[in-house]
């Protein structure tokens, strides 16, 4: 007999077990399902490494000779009846090898209530639980209907859908109550690079040079958006105006309505990638400065080297940021200070005055590339691929604290309620203590790295370059209270980062 969560579409295989899958388990973790012995029936599960196998009565058994039969074959079966086993899936590290759990705690429950039952009527098999991180994650739903990774995942303001676009050129609407997909989105030729998900429209852009506008109760195409001649990186939604980053080293900002562009920003020497805007009501009021950010600002980062401030309304530039010496891969604005900060590969982040144009202060402490920012009030955390993330103060750019335990680059950041997020290219999802650095929590589950991650409520979204969605329960996590944010903040803050691939259902 095997167990396991529903099978991803498409990797499916047909076993010769004597069972039929009935329900989750009430108030079992994620990823625990009952079945019920059933003699002569088969039933469709997945071929995933690292099932367990039922034992005699105290343990796991062992896997039958040949991985394709279960039933009297396998140890302990012949125990079962008419009795539910109910039991976890364990992964190995790689899907190409397979890892056994050598042990496992044993209870019996009734599949009903949960409630304890006599020695022998069934097993309750938890997974191990690694050692000095609080116990693994439990997994809510695991979406996996994209043909392709996932670069970028979306949360509508509202928190009621998920945006998911992927490299295989679609698309995808997800209902944050049921975790279930709403709308396919199809009209790209080439793969989703970026997406961002509004109220009542979703905008998506393509490596084939274009920016779509969709519908999100029909899912119908309400704007095509053409005028890149290559890749077109990063959108970003503002003030009714759609701005945009390319690797044909512009930036061009839209009228979301009419579908024509209203300005292009030309002036860097290679691709553009992240971006970031500033409302004009976010400046003091002086003259020099109420002319120059009549329309707002918009800030580019290039693997030029370089970061540029543009006046919106004009079209000029209005400051070169110089001094990093490598490529621009993130950034992020704290709009009441109009500070720019922007991470690079040459390990180092920047604070800038972006009306001035001043750098202010250089963040040194990593030693590789800093992939990607959060701001959180006047903390400014980063993931490098050092493995680590670091929290500085943004006010002396002194590191105060850093977070390990990752064996690859640090892909995506989030924090939330005194607990910070990470996803790595280790293909692991992470939850730290934001105030102590403590490792509370992994989140296994993918097989490749996690390019994007959101937060909400009790639930952590990962999306992966496996092509899955993973929606996690979070609860029990316990963090220090986020200050409150200062005012006039930008209501968005785009952690921008190189590479994509960043959450609501609430769990029971």
């Amino acid at each position: 007999m095997f167990l396991s969560p529903p099978p991803p579409r498409g990797r499916e295989r047909r076993l010769g077990a004597p069972c039929a899958p009935e329900t989750p388990l009430p108030g079992s973790p994620g990823g625990v399902w009952v079945l019920r012995a059933v003699p002569g029936r088969r039933c469709s599960l997945p071929a995933l490494p690292g099932l367990l196998y039922p034992g005699r009565g105290s343990g796991v058994g062992r896997p039958p000779q040949r991985p394709g039969l279960a039933g009297p074959e396998a140890e302990g079966s012949e125990e079962l009846g008419s009795f539910t086993l109910v039991a976890c899936l364990t992964r190995s590290r790689r899907p190409s090898s397979p890892r056994w759990p050598r042990a496992a705690a044993v209870r019996r429950r009734r599949a009903d209530s949960g409630a304890p039952l006599p020695s022998g009527a069934q097993l309750f098999l938890v997974p191990r639980r690694a050692s000095g991180m609080g116990g693994g994650g439990s997994v809510l739903k695991v979406c996996a209907d994209h043909r392709g990774g996932i670069n970028w995942l979306s949360l509508s303001p509202d928190g009621q859908r998920l945006l998911t676009g992927s490299e295989d050129g679609t698309a995808r609407l997800w209902s944050t109550a049921d975790g279930q997909c709403c709308a396919l989105l199809q009209g790209h030729e080439s793969y989703v690079t970026f997406c961002q998900l509004e109220d009542e429209a979703a905008f998506t852009c393509s490596a084939d040079c274009t920016i779509r506008r969709w519908d999100v109760l029909t899912g119908q195409c309400l704007q095509v958006y053409r005028g890149h001649t290559s890749i077109v990186n990063r959108i970003l939604v503002a003030n009714n105006q759609l701005f945009s980053s390319s690797y044909d080293r512009t930036a061009r900002v839209w009228s979301v309505d009419k579908g024509q562009m209203s300005r292009e920003f030309r002036g860097h020497r290679n691709c553009v990638l992240p971006l970031a805007y500033s409302a004009p009501w976010d400046f003091p009021s002086a003259p020099c400065v109420e002319e120059a950010v009549a329309g707002g600002l918009l800030v580019t980062g290039s693997t030029d080297g370089t970061a540029k401030v543009w006046q919106v309304a004009s079209g000029c530039c209005h400051q070169t940021l110089r001094g990093h010496t490598g490529a621009v891969l993130c950034l992020v604005l704290d709009t009441p200070g109009h500070t720019a900060f922007t991470g690079s590969t040459d390990a180092t982040i920047r604070a800038w005055d972006i009306l001035s144009g001043e750098q202010l202060r250089v963040f040194r402490e990593h030693q590789g590339s800093v992939i990607c920012l959060e701001l959180v009030n006047r903390l400014v955390y980063s993931g490098s691929a050092d493995r680590t993330v670091k929290c500085w103060l943004a006010d002396t750019g002194e590191c105060v604290r850093t977070f390990t335990a990752h064996r690859r680059n640090v892909s995506a950041l989030k924090y939330h309620a005194g607990t910070l997020f990470t996803g790595s290219g280790d293909a692991c999802a992470r939850a730290f203590d934001a105030q102590s650095g403590e490792l509370r929590r992994v989140f296994r589950g993918h097989t490749f790295i996690i390019n994007c991650i959101q937060v909400h409520g009790q639930v952590l979204y990962t999306a992966s370059h496996d092509g899955a969605l993973r929606l996690w329960d979070v609860r029990g996590l316990r963090g220090a209270p986020r200050p409150p944010p200062p005012t006039r903040s930008l209501s968005r803050l785009f952690s921008n980062k190189v590479g994509c691939a960043a959450t609501p259902l609430q769990p029971a």
